[in-house]
């Protein structure tokens, strides 16, 4: 398997407010970071980022940057699979840069056993990190209604849904998310529980 590894990282982040939720830190690390940190033990993949904003890209060194103009979900799916063609994958494994709870055993739980069909995680609902075998790249490329992997993939009768953790799958997309998400804030919900 030659896996090129995408981060989509090129939101707007409307709803986080005025400040980018990518730059905004979590545990001492802005958010992206943690993405990255996760990707240190995957050496032999491809990596790939898609951003609109110029000034992440210091924050994704060893990465393959694909900047777009626009922030739609389908297009940087879209910006992202054509930069892992062009390198010559097999596979593509699409996570968010938003979407720091990501473990390193849920990527292996997401590639275990991949060879031609797409797999995505679930918590409650299918969703990243997706893994697209590049049959499938031409699907998502001739998307013009500007859907991202899941809702591509969920069409397909042959995808493979893996459980993972709902504390795992945590999407940062307004400021209450990132709270959550702060150790006082876990410590407390623990405690209540």
């Amino acid at each position: 398997m030659r896996l090129a590894i995408i981060v989509l990282a090129a939101g707007r982040s409307r709803r986080f407010g005025s400040r980018d939720k990518l730059r905004v830190p979590l545990e001492g690390r802005p958010v992206a970071q943690h993405v990255v940190r996760l990707l240190r033990g995957q050496p032999s993949a491809i990596r790939i980022v898609v951003l609109r904003d110029r000034r992440l890209a210091g924050m994704f060194r060893g990465f393959r940057v694909v900047r777009i103009d626009r922030a739609a979900q389908g297009l940087s799916l879209a910006a992202g699979l054509r930069a892992a063609t062009r390198a010559g994958a097999s596979h593509a494994l699409v996570l968010l840069a938003d979407m720091p709870r990501v473990t390193r055993a849920d990527l292996r739980r997401i590639l275990h056993g991949a060879l031609t069909h797409p797999a995505m995680a679930s918590a409650k609902t299918p969703m990243p990190p997706a893994l697209i075998p590049r049959h499938l790249f031409p699907l998502a490329l001739a998307n013009r209604r500007d859907q991202g992997a899941g809702a591509i993939l969920r069409q397909r009768p042959d995808l493979i849904l893996h459980e993972l953790a709902e504390a795992h799958l945590v999407d940062i997309d307004r400021p209450q998310d990132l709270v959550r998400l702060r150790p006082k804030a876990i410590a407390a919900g623990s405690a209540e529980s």
